[in-house]
C-alpha cells in the first residue's frame, strides 16, 4: 500500500480507523510516523486513537510512550491503556496506571471503573476491589446500574457474599442481572438455601428469570438436595419450551443426578436433542455418586461408543465412584486405564485413587502414587494430604501418616482431623489426645468432625474418662451440638468398657429420642454379646426388632443365650430368624500382591490349593489349643453347616498370600463388612481385636516369622 502524506487531522483519523478495522498495525505505525513528521503527534485526537489501537494490540509500552507525548490526556486514553493491560494479562500494571491517572488529575469515568472491576475479578483481589468501590462512591456521578451490578459480581467472585448482599440491598432498582449475580454467588459459595430464597423474592418483585438465572438456581437445588424446588424449575423450563437449550437441559440433568433422582435424570438425558461431553459427565457423576455404580461404567462405555472422548472429569467421576462404593480394585484398574489413554490426573483424581488404595489395602500402590504426587508437586495440596494420611492409617503404617502431616507447611482443620482419625484407626487413643491438645495450642478450632474422630479414638482405646471429658468439652466450651455419631460413639465407649447399664442409661436419658437409631442400640447389643449381658441385650434386641423386623439381629441375641447355656431360647430366636428369611450377605476381603489387588468373596468357593492350606492352618490352630467360640459350635449343630468353624475370609485371603508371595514380603489384608446387615457373626472375646491372635499363630506355625502380616479389619459392630 503506497502511503501519502496526510497533514489533515480528520483524514489522518479516518485512515487510522480503517487500519484499526483491518487490524493493520503496520499501516497505523506508518501513519503515526507521518503525523510525528508534521508535528501532529501531540494532537490529542490523533494520539488518543493511536494509544487505543496500540493498547488493543497489546503494545502497552509503546502506548504509554505515545500517551506521555500528548499535550492533553483524557480519561479515554487512560481507560484504553488500562483495559489493554487487563485484556493482555497485566492486571497488576493496570492499577499502577490508575494511580498515575489520578496523579495526572484525570478523573476516571464509568468505563474506567468497569475496567478496574474486571481487573479485580481477574486477580481475585477483594482488597483492591474495596478501594475501587470507595473511589466509585466518591465519584457518585459515574455510578449507574451497570457499575452496581459489576460490583455485586466482583464481590461474589471474590467470595465476599455479605459485601455483595450489602451492595445489592442498597440498589434502588434491581434488574434480572442484579438478581442473577447474587443468586449465582449463593449457588457457587453457599448457602444454597439463600439462592432459592432470592429466586422466590425475585419472582415476587415481578422480575422474570433468564436462562443464566435458572442455571444458577438448578445448581443450588443440586447442592442442597432441594429436589421439590428443582422439579418445579424443571416444569417451568418445559412450559417455556426451553428444553432445547443444551446448557439448561444439562443443568437439569445435573440437578436430578445430584439429588439422587437418577430415573428422572436419565429421562431428561434421553430426551436431549444434543448430548455433549457435559451431558454425559453429569449423568456419569450422578450414577458414580448414588449408584448403581456399574450403570456409571455402562454410560461411560456408551459415551465412547458414540464417539465422544472422555475427559479428566469423566475418568475422575468413575474412579471416585468405585473408590467410594467399591469394588476398590476396579478404581485402581480404571486409573491405570486413564493413564494409558494419556489423561493427566488432577488433585481430585489423585485423592480418589488414594481412597481406593485405602479401601483395597493396596499400600504398595499407594506408596507408588505418593512418589508420583511428590514428583508433580502435589504433596502440599491439603486435599491430597488428607487422603494420603488416611491411606497410610488404614494400612496400619501410622508413622507414614505422621510423616505426611509433619511435612505440611500449612494445616487446616481437615488435616488435623485426618491425623486424629488415623490415631483412632490404629488404636492410639493417647496419641489422638496429644494431637488434639497440640491442635488447640496452635490456634486451630476443632469442629464437629474433630470430636467424632477424637471420641472414636477414646472408644477404641477404652479411655472412658477422657471420652466423657471431651464430650462435655464439645458441648460446654465449643458450643457444638452433638450429632448421632457423637452419641453413638459415647454409647460404644461405655459398652466397650463393660459398662452396659451405664451405656443404656446414657442412651435413654441423655440422647434425644429423635436421634435414637439402629447404630446406637446395635453397638450396645454387640457389647452385651461380648460380655454375656442378657438383660440389656434383650432390651436392645426388642428395640431393634421393632424398628426393623427384616434386619433384626437374631444371631447376636441367639449367641448371648447360647453363651449362657440357654439353648432353648437360642433355638426359638433361630426359628424367628429362619421365618424372617434373613440371609447373610457376602463378606469381601482383599489382599495386595506385587501391587495388584485380589478380591475374595465368601460366597465363591476357593481353589483346591487355597482350601487345602486353609485346612492345614485350621488344624495347626487346633493343635495349639485354639478353642472356637462355643456359640459357633452350637450354631454348627443347629444349621448343619460344613466348614463353618474354620472358614473365615481372613484365612482364605491369608492362604492366598502365603501361596503367592516370597518370604520377607508383607501380607496386607483388608476385610470389608456390610454396615447395614444384622445377621453376621463376628466372634471375639471382650472386645479384643477380631482374630488378632490368629496372625501371630500363623506366623509361628506356618512360616516362622518369615512374613509380616498386617490385617486391616473393617468391622461394623451391630
Amino acid at each position: 500500500m503506497r502511503m501519502c502524506i496526510l497533514p489533515d487531522v480528520g483524514n489522518l483519523i479516518d485512515t487510522l480507523q480503517r487500519c484499526r478495522k483491518s487490524k493493520s498495525l503496520e499501516c497505523a505505525r506508518r501513519l503515526y510516523e507521518t503525523a510525528c513528521c508534521h508535528g501532529l503527534d501531540s494532537e490529542s485526537s490523533v494520539g488518543n486513537f493511536v494509544v487505543q489501537m496500540l493498547a488493543e494490540c497489546g503494545y502497552i509500552a509503546s502506548a504509554e510512550q505515545v500517551l506521555q507525548r500528548l499535550d492533553f490526556q483524557n480519561e479515554h486514553s487512560w481507560t484504553a491503556l488500562i483495559l489493554g493491560c487487563i485484556d493482555h494479562g497485566r492486571s497488576h500494571h493496570a492499577f499502577d496506571l490508575y494511580q498515575r491517572m489520578k496523579q495526572s488529575n484525570v478523573s476516571p469515568s464509568a468505563y474506567t471503573f468497569m475496567a478496574l472491576i474486571k481487573a479485580c475479578i481477574q486477580l481475585q483481589d477483594a482488597e483492591r476491589g474495596r478501594v475501587v468501590h470507595a473511589d466509585i462512591m466518591q465519584n457518585a456521578g459515574v455510578r449507574d446500574g451497570y457499575i452496581d451490578n459489576a460490583l455485586i459480581d466482583m464481590y461474589v467472585k471474590c467470595g465476599l457474599l455479605p459485601k455483595a448482599r450489602e451492595v445489592f440491598d442498597e440498589l434502588s432498582v434491581r434488574d434480572v442481572v442484579s438478581w442473577t449475580a447474587l443468586i449465582g454467588g449463593y449457588a457457587e459459595h453457599g448457602p444454597g438455601e439463600l439462592a432459592l430464597q432470592c429466586f422466590q423474592m425475585m419472582k415476587e418483585e415481578g422480575i422474570f428469570p433468564n436462562d443464566l438465572t435458572l442455571v444458577c438456581v438448578l445448581k443450588s437445588c443440586g447442592s442442597i438436595g432441594a429436589l421439590v424446588e428443582g422439579r418445579d424449575i424443571g416444569r417451568e423450563i418445559m412450559d417455556k419450551g426451553l428444553q432445547g437449550n443444551t446448557i439448561l437441559s444439562n443443568s437439569l440433568v445435573d440437578m436430578y443426578a445430584k439429588c439422587g433422582a437418577l430415573p428422572e435424570a436419565q429421562e431428561v438425558f434421553d430426551n436431549l436433542l444434543v448430548r455433549n461431553l457435559v451431558s454425559w459427565n453429569v449423568l456419569i457423576a450422578g450414577y458414580a455418586e448414588h449408584g448403581p455404580i456399574y450403570q456409571a461404567l455402562k454410560c461411560f462405555e456408551k459415551m465412547r461408543a458414540e464417539g465422544i472422548t472422555p475427559d479428566g472429569m469423566s475418568w475422575t467421576s468413575l474412579i471416585a465412584g468405585f473408590s467410594e462404593h467399591g469394588p476398590a480394585h476396579e478404581a485402581l484398574a480404571l486409573y491405570e486405564w486413564m493413564q494409558r489413554e494419556g489423561i493427566l490426573p488432577d488433585a481430585v483424581a489423585y485423592a480418589s485413587v488414594l481412597k481406593a488404595c485405602s479401601n483395597a489395602g493396596a499400600t504398595d500402590k499407594g506408596r507408588e502414587l505418593h512418589q508420583e504426587i511428590v514428583s508433580k508437586n502435589y504433596d502440599s495440596d491439603l486435599f491430597i494430604s488428607n487422603n494420603l494420611i488416611e491411606m497410610y492409617a488404614q494400612s496400619g503404617t501410622l508413622e507414614d501418616a505422621q510423616n505426611v502431616f509433619n511435612k505440611l507447611e500449612k494445616r487446616d482443620i481437615c488435616v488435623w482431623n485426618s491425623l486424629i482419625k488415623a490415631c483412632a484407626v490404629n488404636q492410639e487413643g493417647m496419641l489422638a489426645v496429644h494431637y488434639f491438645e497440640d491442635m488447640q495450642r496452635q490456634g486451630a478450632k476443632p469442629d464437629i468432625v474433630t470430636f467424632t474422630c477424637l471420641l472414636t479414638a477414646c472408644s477404641h482405646a477404652r479411655m472412658v474418662d477422657e471420652g466423657k471429658k471431651y464430650f462435655m468439652l464439645m458441648r460446654d466450651l465449643y458450643r457444638l451440638v452433638p450429632t448421632i455419631d457423637h452419641y453413638t460413639t459415647i454409647v460404644d465407649l461405655l459398652a466397650r468398657a463393660g459398662r452396659m447399664f451405664e451405656a443404656e442409661k446414657f442412651l435413654l436419658e441423655v440422647v434425644p429420642r429423635s436421634l435414637h437409631d439402629e447404630g446406637m442400640w446395635a453397638a450396645l447389643l454387640t457389647a452385651c454379646k461380648a460380655y454375656g449381658e442378657v438383660e440389656v441385650g434383650e432390651r436392645c434386641y426388642k428395640w431393634l426388632s421393632q424398628k426393623n423386623p427384616e434386619c433384626a439381629p437374631h444371631v447376636h441375641m441367639a449367641d448371648i443365650y447360647m453363651s449362657l447355656g440357654r439353648l432353648e431360647d437360642a433355638y426359638e430366636i433361630d426359628k424367628v430368624r429362619k421365618l424372617s428369611a434373613a440371609k447373610n450377605k457376602p463378606v469381601f476381603a482383599t489382599i495386595e500382591v506385587n501391587k495388584e489387588v485380589h478380591e475374595f468373596v465368601s460366597t465363591i468357593i476357593p481353589t483346591t490349593r487355597i482350601s487345602d492350606l486353609q485346612k492345614h492352618m485350621s488344624s495347626c490352630l487346633e493343635r495349639q489349643g485354639y478353642i472356637p467360640d462355643i456359640c459357633q459350635i452350637v450354631r454348627l449343630m443347629i444349621e448343619e453347616e460344613e466348614d463353618f468353624l474354620f472358614n473365615p475370609m481372613e484365612e482364605r485371603t491369608m492362604a492366598f498370600g502365603f501361596l503367592s508371595m516370597e518370604p520377607g514380603q508383607s501380607i496386607r489384608m483388608t476385610n470389608i463388612a456390610c454396615s447395614k446387615y444384622k445377621n453376621r457373626r463376628t466372634s471375639f472375646s471382650k472386645y479384643e481385636e477380631p482374630r488378632s491372635h490368629w496372625t501371630n499363630l500363623y506366623c509361628g506355625l506356618l512360616c516362622t516369622n518369615k512374613y509380616a502380616i498386617v490385617v486391616n479389619c473393617t468391622h461394623f459392630y451391630f
